[in-house]
């Protein structure tokens, strides 16, 4: 009986982790972290990821990157496109939220590593960096109210391509910043946030999940979780679709 037990467990692990890898991560950080309300908008970035002052400096050859892709734009998806579960924020209908992943969950997406080398570079050598996006607001776009899953990481901004006219700006938690080319922005993305474009040009944000501070043995946990994430059948078929 006690023989039966573990293998019905151990499928129905298995079986969840096919459907949703990322399942655990949530779990898992659920636990083990909280929700940092500090960490909206703080004036010191530095106390969070202490390398900011380096991407700002960067932002030249991270936007040679970005400027690389938009010419092949329409081939980027939009984030609905790689996974159906975000279809509440991203719409096949009017204007698009269309994303580029670098990396995520500590996973590399070869291909536009190959097709972002400098910001690839730049990032390669900052284990405190999670994921790496290029995140494209199409002119009159909106992200609706939403929560983000994962605690265990605060989200990162960096303005590369902003409206000149018009109103483009992030609220957090009832703050509201506008977008300012170069000007980083950092919150927790498990308090509620929304994004609108109400512009007739594109925003372009370089969009990163640092890992917040934590002990050796926690890291650890998150880290063996996110690399289930990684080798799942699931974030393959996101490598297949993140540039058609």
């Amino acid at each position: 009986m006690l023989l039966i037990i573990i293998i019905v467990l151990f499928l129905s692990v298995v079986i969840l982790w096919l459907y949703e890898p990322r399942i655990f991560v949530y779990l898992s950080q659920r636990f083990l972290y909280r929700t940092d309300r500090e960490a909206i908008f703080p004036d010191d970035i530095r106390r969070y990821f202490p390398q900011y002052k380096m991407v700002e400096e960067h932002i030249e050859l991270i936007q040679s990157d970005l400027y690389e892709l938009l010419t092949r734009q329409n081939r980027i998806p939009r984030l609905h496109q790689l996974d159906i579960r975000n279809q509440k924020i991203s719409f096949d209908d009017g204007p698009g939220w269309r994303t580029c992943y670098i990396k995520a969950f500590h996973g590399w997406f070869p291909g536009n590593r190959d097709r972002c080398p400098e910001t690839s570079r730049i990032f390669s050598a900052m284990n405190n960096v999670a994921t790496v996006m290029f995140s494209i607001m199409e002119p009159g776009n909106k992200i609706p109210p939403h929560t983000g899953k994962f605690k265990g990481v605060l989200r990162y901004q960096l303005p590369l391509m902003v409206p000149t006219s018009g109103n483009c700006a992030i609220t957090v938690g009832g703050i509201t910043r506008p977008y300012k080319k170069g000007e980083s922005l950092l919150f927790d993305d498990t308090i509620e946030h929304s994004v609108v474009n109400d512009s007739p040009q594109m925003r372009v944000i370089l969009f990163l999940d640092i890992e917040k501070k934590t002990n050796f043995l926690v890291r650890a946990i998150d880290r063996f979780f996110m690399k289930l994430v990684v080798i799942s059948p699931k974030f393959k078929r996101s490598l297949i679709k993140s540039f058609q």
